[in-house]
């Protein structure tokens, strides 16, 4: 394995994030509002996914550009519009 210095990484786009980054932030969603931060990514081999504790039930996300709406970087937010129902179905759990 080959690790370089976080500061040589190239800068992303404004719906794009390195892994690392996103441990932490907090997750907005355009219809529900703040789910919490996310406390841990899971480098599936499929997809990365998020994971965030939303009204006391772990909630996982794919983190993929197609949800996500923005990167803040500054406010350490990420604006997502996730599928409808998906955070039901861990609520409801």
């Amino acid at each position: 394995q080959v690790f370089l210095p976080l500061s040589t990484l190239p800068r992303l786009g404004p719906k794009k994030l390195y892994l690392h980054e996103a441990i932490g932030m907090e997750v907005v969603d355009q219809n529900l509002g703040s789910l919490g931060r996310i406390t841990r990514v899971f480098d599936l081999p499929e997809q990365p996914v998020a994971e965030v504790i939303f009204r006391e039930k772990e909630v996982l996300f794919p983190l993929v550009s197609q949800f996500i709406l923005k990167v803040d970087r500054q406010k350490q937010q990420l604006l997502v519009e996730l599928p409808y129902g998906l955070v039901d179905i861990y609520l409801n759990a």
